[in-house]
């Protein structure tokens, strides 16, 4: 019960600096920018997925993690 307590808390603090990195103008301005500059890069949540199984095939996540860190070694 008390894991609960403690993840909700977790949930609503974080959620609060969220909403307080929001509006601060400094930080605004910088995730604005951000955004702007990636928005070619833009897609769905079902075409992202969609387009990592597909590349993927029949491997497995881990099988794909240690194969790509094994070509940058």
């Amino acid at each position: 019960m008390s894991r609960n307590r403690s993840t909700l808390g977790h949930t609503q603090v974080s959620l609060a600096l969220r909403l307080q990195a929001l509006t601060q103008p400094e930080i605004h301005a910088y995730v604005s920018s951000l955004k702007k500059g990636h928005e070619r890069y833009h897609m769905s949540l079902r075409d992202g997925r969609k387009g990592i199984d597909d590349a993927m095939a029949t491997a497995t996540l881990t099988g794909v993690l240690y194969e790509s860190r094994n070509e940058a070694v």
